[in-house]
């Protein structure tokens, strides 16, 4: 057994062995301007809902998948389901709506 109480937990037998406090930064990782509360805009986030079902092509048009293809296909035709194949454009009314949700597309 150790004198002075060392013990499993490894007290410190002397005063010069206590470590300072440590000074911790607080802008580890981030740029010194958002260090202060209210300087910076808050983060334009997506609707992951309508990142799933949009993508913006090289042309700037978006595309979106056909509706009616997942169930109950055996009431429609051949020439329906056919049709329904492959992706369609949006609607130019909805894109504002649609680019507003992927702000970051």
């Amino acid at each position: 057994m150790q004198s002075g109480g060392g013990g499993a937990h490894g007290a410190l037998r002397s005063t010069s062995q206590v470590p300072q406090a440590l000074e911790v930064p607080t802008h580890v990782g981030r740029p010194a301007a958002s260090t202060k509360k209210g300087r910076h805009m808050p983060k334009m986030k997506t609707k992951k809902s309508a990142a799933k079902r949009f993508t913006i092509r090289a042309s700037g048009s978006i595309k979106r998948g056909q509706a009616s293809k997942r169930h109950l296909l055996t009431k429609r035709t051949t020439k329906n389901k056919r049709h329904l194949r492959g992706p369609a454009a949006l609607h130019p009314s909805d894109e504002r709506s649609v680019r507003r949700m992927l702000p970051n597309s």
